[in-house]
């Protein structure tokens, strides 16, 4: 059997993070980043992917400080490659990242900055990085959204429910992105309709974000999980108990499911 390459190793690795299998994911990306550095690769836009994808998988299981130190070693690399070397999706991924990280962090000057840029670099090239150019734009309502600005804040969610929309998946990857992207602005949107009292319109969006969200991820999935919690909690806000008692029920199978997915997953390894 022919040993992987270090971009097959980061495909992979980008499949699992994909599917919530985040433990795996992150030792594929480790072990990609150390069989570069082992050959003597240093600053390599390979090794500013590797390292991106290690700081990627320590974020998913919630270590920020380790995932902070990996994604601006691979801002770094990215800031000594060449104009011609520079592939602005993983750019704007990596200061994506770092963004929400920094807001993580109660950092929110530079969180916007690092948005702001993303936002501009992945504009210019929408067409080729929709899906990061969207998910900036995700991070960017859900904070206005919270500081105060939910008019900015909606606007930013119906262009992502507009760009995706006018957007023909080109595979089964890209369609659940697109699942992703738009259940996340539905959400958003049901968030703020709950801001207003518009009881009916965010049942109605978090409805169709549920769908949305079960169509992209399944429901074992932390993804799911995370986003059950957070519908369930906008339906108690609205004061629909029978709502969101029916959600936990969802969550409840969700989490079973998950935790199935894990003990198997074990038993393979």
């Amino acid at each position: 059997m022919s040993k992987k390459k270090p971009e097959q190793m980061l495909m992979q690795a980008a499949e699992l993070y994909a599917e919530g299998e985040y433990d795996a994911g992150l030792m594929v990306a480790a072990a990609t980043l150390g069989e570069l550095e082992a050959c003597g690769a240093t600053s390599s836009t390979l090794v500013a992917r590797a390292f991106y994808a290690v700081g990627q998988g320590h974020h998913s299981l919630g270590r920020a400080s380790q995932a902070a130190g990996f994604v601006d070693r691979s801002l770094e690399i990215w800031d000594q490659v060449s104009a011609a070397e520079r592939d602005a999706g993983e750019v704007g991924n990596a200061l994506h990242t770092r963004a929400i990280l920094h807001l993580e962090d109660g950092r929110l000057d530079d969180a916007m900055r690092l948005l702001n840029t993303a936002a501009s670099s992945l504009e210019a090239n929408a067409g080729e990085h929709l899906v990061s150019f969207c998910a900036v734009l995700l991070t960017l309502a859900e904070v206005t959204l919270v500081t105060g600005n939910p008019d900015e804040a909606v606007l930013l969610l119906e262009r992502v429910l507009e760009d995706v929309a006018g957007t023909e998946p080109q595979s089964e990857e890209h369609a659940t992105a697109l699942n992703a992207l738009t259940a996340k602005a539905m959400l958003g949107l049901g968030s703020a309709a709950a801001r207003r009292s518009d009881h009916e319109v965010a049942k109605d969006l978090l409805s169709r974000a549920v769908e949305f969200f079960d169509a992209a991820f399944g429901h074992g999935h932390p993804e799911m999980i995370a986003a059950l919690n957070e519908v369930a909690a906008i339906y108690r806000v609205l004061g629909d108990e029978r709502a969101a008692a029916a959600i936990d029920e969802e969550l409840a199978v969700a989490e079973r499911m998950l935790r199935e997915a894990e003990a198997s997953a074990l038993d393979l390894n």
